[in-house]
């Protein structure tokens, strides 16, 4: 998958710039390094996930609010009759790994996970590690780490308040 260079408008009065083309392989895993209104969230929402959903791919996506995301897991566990023990966001984790799983297993694609400052980040990729399709982690961590192993770092770099710029870093 690839996001082209350009500048991006992705709010009133921001922009991202990318100086070169970005590809995103679901063979490698990707950190998003920036300071705080870097742009990296508004680059997930705004650029990536509408990327990803016109791409013949599964994607799941984990915001910085995780527990909306966990009542509507809920809600969705009731209405297909399915056990959901929706006491954590582990648990929201497990749920939606397993739901990948059964579907990468009747019909194997590529697969990106976006996880937006996810405090359960260790426990995802160990969950990861027995899916027999390619999978992709691309992740913001405060703790301004790596994560996750055969990792890309793309920089965002706050010019001023209405310009990033985002760039691969050379690894």
């Amino acid at each position: 998958m690839i996001l082209k260079a350009g500048d991006y408008s992705l709010w009133p009065a921001f922009t991202l710039k990318l100086p070169e083309d970005l590809e995103f392989s679901p063979d490698h895993n990707y950190y998003l390094q920036g300071n705080n209104g870097s742009g990296k969230s508004s680059f997930i929402k705004r650029l990536l996930l509408p990327k990803l959903k016109s791409s013949d791919c599964y994607h799941m996506y984990w915001e910085q609010q995780i527990e909306i995301q966990r009542y509507v897991i809920s809600a969705h566990a009731a209405m297909h009759h399915q056990p959901f023990p929706a006491s954590s966001e582990l648990d929201a984790m497990h749920y939606l790994i397993q739901n990948f799983k059964q579907a990468s297993s009747l019909k194997p694609r590529p697969a990106y996970f976006i996880v937006d400052e996810c405090t359960r980040f260790d426990n995802l990729v160990s969950l990861l590690q027995d899916v027999d399709t390619h999978v992709s982690i691309i992740y913001s961590h405060h703790d301004g780490k790596l994560l996750a192993a055969n990792c890309h770092t793309i920089q965002f770099t706050k010019v001023n308040s209405t310009l990033s710029i985002v760039y691969a870093s050379a690894d």
